[in-house]
């Protein structure tokens, strides 16, 4: 498994953090991280008490219309998909409730785990 080095990641990097001992799982920067007690208070002698770090992925929803019509589609007649469409996009700008919708989305990502962070000094 690969690792990553603490001291190559910038400080505006956005890690993953997960202490066992203390059920805590939260997201923050590497700058955070290092003045935060899960980095001052870590005693690597006691491996349970050693926090699991990764670099977050960061993950955006994604309205598309033509993909939610998709899956219904697969229920209904031939040309369904095509009929629908067609009806919508004479009645709303769908590009545009997409591209609204899809900057708010922006606004908000989620994070994922990454790659793991190695924490030795």
């Amino acid at each position: 498994m690969e690792h990553i080095k603490l001291n190559h990641i910038s400080a505006e990097t956005m890690l993953t953090v997960e202490s066992c001992p203390m059920g805590y799982f939260g997201v923050m920067t590497k700058e955070i991280f290092l003045n935060s007690s899960f980095w001052l208070d870590i005693d690597h002698d006691d491996k349970e008490s050693i926090p699991i770090v990764t670099v977050a992925e960061k993950s955006i929803a994604n309205l598309s219309f033509e993909q939610i019509i998709q899956r219904e589609a697969e229920e209904m007649y031939e040309d369904w998909q095509d009929d629908v469409i067609c009806a919508l996009e004479k009645e709303l700008d769908l590009k545009g409730i997409e591209e609204k919708f899809n900057k708010i989305f922006d606004k908000y990502p989620t994070w994922c785990e990454g790659k793991t962070v190695n924490l030795e000094r």
